[in-house]
């Protein structure tokens, strides 16, 4: 198979030092577009719809998780943070919406955002300090009226009783047995 370039392609730069990253850039986007008329995995980034199914190789290398996707998905970069393991938990757990057409995965940029936003922590939650801490992880009282950390001891008397009660048989004089 023979591949033939454009004739207008590879403008050679004529130009200053302050015009070639642009020149670049516009010769990196050019080569891409005739790598992809080729049919080879170019480069190109790729910017999904919200309804576009992805597959789990491609959610993880979106821009919200920290990852660039590209047409090629051996060229993506996946995110540091999300994994397609993470993914596949959260599918299974009911979480995040699927597709499911053949054995394939497939989920859309919408329900990934959806799932994020039902993920983060609302911001009027109080963080604990450690001094807060050892409280919260204490049970609370038997009584659900009753004051969380109070005694439920604090008004019986039994066991003081009961000591006293031993204290007093102890000071009584015993009886000479005979």
């Amino acid at each position: 198979m023979e591949l033939e370039l454009p004739k207008d392609f590879g403008t050679p730069y004529e130009g200053d030092d302050t015009d070639f990253s642009e020149w670049l850039d516009a010769a990196s986007m050019e080569f891409d577009q005739l790598m992809s008329s080729w049919g080879w995995a170019p480069t190109l980034p790729l910017d999904p719809t919200e309804d576009a199914l992805l597959s789990l190789e491609q959610a993880v290398c979106l821009p919200e998780f920290g990852g660039t996707l590209y047409l090629s998905v051996k060229a993506s970069v996946p995110s540091p943070t999300v994994s397609i393991k993470m993914l596949r938990a959260a599918i299974t757990s009911g979480a995040l919406a699927h597709i499911r057409p053949n054995k394939n995965i497939f989920i859309t940029r919408r329900d990934l955002k959806e799932w994020m936003q039902s993920c983060l922590v609302a911001k009027s939650t109080k963080v604990l300090s450690s001094a807060n801490a050892n409280r919260a992880t204490m049970p609370r009282a038997s009584s659900p009226t009753a004051a969380p950390f109070t005694s439920t001891t604090a008004g019986t008397t039994l066991r003081q009783d009961a000591v006293s009660a031993m204290i007093e048989n102890m000071r009584k004089p015993s009886k000479p047995q005979s």
